[in-house]
């Protein structure tokens, strides 16, 4: 399994922005090979990461070339002072099952 961490910092939240977004995790849903999302938001309300999970590097690929997707690429400077994204392969995965 993959991850890819989006994380990022909000400096305008308008309504392209949340268009975006739910654009964005609809894509993700409906590809092939997505299996969940984590989110979590900061304090401050303006740092966040998303967490997608994938069965393949081919699904996380599909996913990244996504017209929808790459438009929000293109444009996040409207609404980010910054971000940063951490492809993985999960190894192993392991607790309590609770979470």
């Amino acid at each position: 399994m993959y991850k890819a961490t989006f994380k990022f910092r909000i400096h305008t939240r308008d309504d392209q922005f949340d268009l975006f977004n739910e654009a964005i995790d609809a894509a993700a849903r409906r590809n092939p090979g997505f299996v969940r999302k984590e989110s979590w938001v900061g304090s401050d309300g303006d740092d966040r990461a998303v967490v997608y999970y994938w069965d393949s590097l081919d699904a996380l690929e599909r996913f990244s070339s996504d017209p929808v997707h790459m438009e929000a690429k293109r444009r996040y400077r409207e609404w980010y002072d910054g971000y940063a994204v951490e492809v993985a392969e999960i190894i192993r995965e392991s607790g309590d099952g609770r979470l």
